[in-house]
């Protein structure tokens, strides 16, 4: 195991104990997770402002959102009435 280890070392660390070697793995593991903490931060950040974007252009569209296409309001329709099966057959 000890020489499979060394076969996969960078050059900088080829001549140095395997403790060393370890060090540095550990090292390159602990700069990749919090990259990878850093991009969840990040990503969730985008997808707030993305959020956040839709819901102030609703709020500042209302009128489009409330009124049909051709300007009628649709709020105060009554909503459809549903059939109901007759349940005594």
């Amino acid at each position: 195991m000890v020489q499979e280890s060394e076969s996969i070392k960078p050059n900088h660390l080829q001549k140095l104990p395997l403790f060393i070697y370890k060090l540095w793995l550990l090292k390159k593991e602990l700069e990749l997770t919090e990259l990878s903490e850093q991009i969840y931060r990040l990503r969730k950040r985008l997808a707030l402002s993305k959020f956040f974007d839709v819901y102030t252009d609703a709020q500042t569209y209302v009128y489009s959102h409330l009124h049909g296409e051709d300007g009628e309001n649709v709020i105060d329709e009554p909503p459809a009435k549903r059939r109901r099966r007759d349940r005594n057959l």
